[in-house]
């Protein structure tokens, strides 16, 4: 009989790395520190004998660094996963089913020695996918494969909460304070639908 066709999970974590810049106004020790750290896991295999079939796969990345004169960590958190499930109708006929999400976290966008942390955005992108798909062997040099898809993505840009000051300039220094100039909520969707036939 059919089994599970593979399961895999990986962790890993790099090295750290330090280091002291020399040289004008960065004399003072500085430790810079970049920790990426990531984790995926897939899984897919049968859930009925030559009829349903599932697979999934997860992704985590996530990066955590240091910026000169900062006072906070500058992060970048990124995810990923999909899942699928394919239902065999017939020798001849499929339909499929996927969902996939990704997503991209920067609590400090613009995080700079001049934009201390009230004056970054909060980045939180998110990009969908639903799919469906239909697929036919109409004869032995003929495939009829139709597919309908939507997707959304979401990538705003917003105010730290809790900052209530008005975006103020200090032009000698050029270091800004409150909250930042101005936000953005940013959106796009699609729909595609699409078919065809090869021979």
């Amino acid at each position: 009989g059919e089994t599970v066709e593979h399961a895999l999970l990986g962790l890993d974590e790099l090295s750290r790395t330090n280091s002291h810049p020399v040289g004008g106004a960065l004399d003072a020790p500085f430790r810079r520190r970049q920790s990426p750290r990531w984790g995926d896991a897939q899984l897919g295999g049968p859930l009925a004998k030559q009829r349903l079939r599932f697979f999934t796969s997860w992704r985590d990345w996530r990066i955590h660094r240091d910026v000169l004169d900062f006072p906070e960590s500058a992060n970048t958190d990124m995810f990923s996963g999909l899942g699928n499930v394919t239902y065999q109708l017939n020798p001849r006929n499929r339909i499929t089913g996927l969902y996939t999400r990704q997503t991209y976290y920067k609590p400090n966008r613009n995080a700079s020695a001049l934009n201390p942390p009230e004056t970054t955005w909060i980045e939180d992108d998110i990009f969908t996918i639903y799919q469906g798909a239909y697929n036919s062997q109409i004869s032995s040099n003929a495939v009829f494969d139709a597919r309908v898809s939507y997707s959304t993505i979401t990538f705003p840009l917003n105010l730290q909460p809790d900052v209530t000051g008005p975006n103020v300039v200090e032009l000698s220094p050029g270091v800004n304070s409150g909250a930042a100039s101005q936000n953005f909520d940013q959106w796009r969707t699609r729909l595609a639908i699409d078919g065809g036939i090869t021979i």
